[in-house]
Formats: structure tokens, sequence, C-alpha cells
């Protein structure tokens, strides 16, 4: 499955674009995380940064992994603070309204 992206707003700071919005999981999370290219955004051709923020529970946390291109979620177990990576094809479709923010060519 795929990533879905609301926009709230987007535009041009100097020589680079911006996409600022949010993002939600699906019910199939994939090894290494959810990809996001340069043409799921309108108007990108690179994507410099990404900012994510919290997720709506406590126990989860979204990063971006600039070397491959991904948004992965990690789990905290609850108890001892150790997290690790969402487990393959695991049903992610609860992490909703994940804030990102997008910079970009």
């Amino acid at each position: 499955m795929a990533l879905t992206l609301t926009k709230t707003s987007d535009g041009v700071m100097g020589d680079l674009r911006y996409w600022a919005g949010t993002v939600a999981l699906d019910s199939s999370y994939p090894t290494g995380g959810e990809a996001l290219v340069a043409s799921d955004l309108p108007h990108f051709s690179s994507i410099e940064a990404v900012m994510l923020g919290q997720t709506i529970v406590a126990t989860n946390r979204t990063i971006w992994d600039p070397s491959a291109g991904k948004i992965v979620l990690m789990i905290e177990d609850g108890t001892t603070g150790i997290e690790a990576q969402a487990g393959n094809t695991s049903d992610q479709s609860a992490v909703t309204d994940v804030q990102m923010f997008v910079v970009g060519t």
C-alpha cells in the first residue's frame, strides 16, 4: 500500500520548495519503512529534508531515514523504553495525522 498525504500548505522559500501537512500510514507496513519520493509531492524534483511530528500513539515514533528515503515507524514496548521497528506487513492504519514538513527543490 502507500502513505496518505494531506497538504495544509506549500510554496517556495528562496530557491527551495516546501510542503506542510499530515501523513497517515496504511494497513500493510513494509520492513524498512514507507517510501517517500519527490514525485509524491507536487512540483518537487528532490527531497532535501523531512521533519516529522509525534504520532497520536505515545509509544510510536516516526523518523525519516534520508539514506533510504523512507518514513520509519518505531514502536516502544511501553515498559522498558526499548524501541523496535514496526513489523513487516503489520497494520499501522491507526497512525494518522502525523505532522510533516518537507523541504526540497
